[in-house]
């Protein structure tokens, strides 16, 4: 099953390097929150949707929107409850480290594997 996740990553990567300024951007902001949780979880927010974005297919940025707005407390609650925060930090922060090299290498179906073990892996991380 192919989910907007992988479909977003599929169509980021193959836009090129421009398009995905705002995920570099996204992805400094999370390495730069430290300990306020908040501020990671809306930048961990934002690196979703700007890959979303950068793959130039609305209704896909428009479902990644919906459903990580939806989810935003829940993600941010979780997080709070974390009791070794900078392990989990690291952990997301390597899984959006290697996702966004495999958009900037331009391998769309590696990028589409690393976002989806990615979900996988924060879901059972955080919960």
């Amino acid at each position: 099953m192919i989910t907007a996740a992988a479909i977003a990553a599929i169509s980021a990567a193959e836009q090129g390097s421009e398009a995905l300024e705002p995920v570099r951007r996204s992805l400094a902001r999370m390495e730069a929150a430290g300990a306020d949780r908040e501020r990671f979880n809306d930048a961990d927010t934002a690196f979703h949707l700007a890959i979303a974005e950068a793959g130039g297919n609305d209704l896909v940025a428009a479902l990644t929107a919906a459903i990580r707005g939806s989810v935003r407390h829940r993600i941010l609650a979780a997080m709070q409850t974390q009791s070794h925060w900078e392990d989990v930090v690291e952990q997301l922060l390597s899984e959006h480290r290697a996702i966004l090299a495999a958009l900037e290498a331009g391998e769309p179906q590696r990028a589409a594997e690393l976002s989806e073990q990615h979900i996988r892996s924060a879901a059972r991380t955080l919960w």
